[in-house]
């Protein structure tokens, strides 16, 4: 579809989800229904499937009722990488919007949520085909480290178990072509996490050759 038809299909969209929650309706389930209902009839390569997934993401608030949408995001996410030139911009606005997604996903639904979308975000953080530059990277893919402590210290205080839903991510982290920008930004924000972790005396995981002090 072209920019336009896009467009258009993204003011009928907000008409229509305005529309179901006046009727007292659930708009994650239409979201999700019409996730389903594109990813079973289109291949999710190309710039309008980006488009479409970054569009319905921007609109849920429930990420964890919606299975089918996150199942298409990611498919999307895995498809497209390495993305062809005219892409590029619209797939950092699909990392973006999931990266949001993330951010604002309740904390007891943080793992569910993630490991939907470990997949198609563990492809880009790796970046094995060198297709991001250093800026690129920092400020659109490697931005997710942050999330991904605020996970990690949720999963400690939550859960007994470990970081299963997120062990795909972490070995993403652990060989991407851009490590040394990732463990600058991990730095950043990981001294908190670290002493948050420690007063609740339990293990938690950095990258590789990355201390937590």
């Amino acid at each position: 579809m072209s920019t336009e038809d896009l467009d258009a299909w993204d003011a009928t969209l907000q008409v229509c989800l305005a529309r179901v929650l006046d009727d007292g309706g659930d708009a994650t389930r239409v979201l999700d229904h019409l996730a389903s209902t594109i990813a079973s009839t289109h291949i999710p390569t190309g710039a309008s499937a980006l488009r479409a997934a970054e569009l319905l993401l921007s609109h849920l608030d429930a990420p964890s009722d919606a299975p089918a949408l996150l199942g298409f995001v990611n498919d999307t996410l895995v498809s497209t990488y390495p993305p062809e030139p005219r892409n590029k911009v619209a797939s950092m606005w699909l990392i973006r919007a999931a990266t949001r997604v993330v951010d604002t996903c309740p904390v007891k639904r943080l793992c569910e949520v993630v490991g939907s979308l470990q997949d198609g975000l563990s492809v880009w953080v790796a970046d094995q085909r060198r297709v991001l530059t250093a800026e690129e990277y920092a400020f659109d893919v490697g931005g997710f480290p942050p999330y991904v402590s605020s996970l990690a210290l949720s999963l400690i205080m939550l859960l007994s178990r470990s970081f299963h839903c997120t062990r795909q991510l972490q070995c993403a982290y652990n060989h991407s072509a851009h490590r040394s920008t990732f463990s600058k930004l991990w730095a950043r924000c990981w001294r908190p996490v670290s002493l948050a972790a420690r007063t609740n005396r339990k293990p938690l995981w950095t990258p590789s050759g990355t201390t937590g002090t």
